[in-house]
């Protein structure tokens, strides 16, 4: 089973997150996601598993596809001590200094993710 960090990171990898320049992630960050995004897939399609990365963003809503992914990448990980030092510290860059990376595997009815808020919230 994937631990707490390896399932947020494929979390971000199937929802997209790696592939995107919003302005909720500094350039630092921004750039940190590309490259964690490139080396992962890079390092499943080399080991035979890049097929945990299409399935789990063919349906990010669906924890199971994620889990898988979290799963290849554990492994990948467990395998190649310098491999997972560098994914932790890329990870580490993009939720370090202001970089977000929201993250939700699961079921939910309503999911709220958010940063920077200013002012009042109220949910009914």
């Amino acid at each position: 089973m994937a631990d707490p960090i390896t399932l947020a990171i494929a979390g971000a990898l199937a929802t997209g997150v790696a592939s995107t320049t919003g302005e909720a992630l500094g350039q630092a960050a921004r750039d940190a996601v590309a490259t964690l995004a490139r080396r992962v897939r890079e390092r499943l399609h080399a080991r035979g598993r890049a097929a945990a990365l299409e399935e789990a963003r063919a349906d990010p809503a669906a924890a199971e596809p994620t889990s898988r992914l979290a799963g290849a990448l554990r492994q990948a990980m467990d395998e190649d001590p310098a491999f997972a030092a560098e994914v932790q510290e890329l990870w580490r860059r993009v939720t370090a200094d202001g970089g977000v990376a929201n993250t939700f595997t699961g079921q939910a009815r309503t999911v709220v993710q958010a940063r920077d808020i200013t002012g009042d919230i109220t949910f009914n």
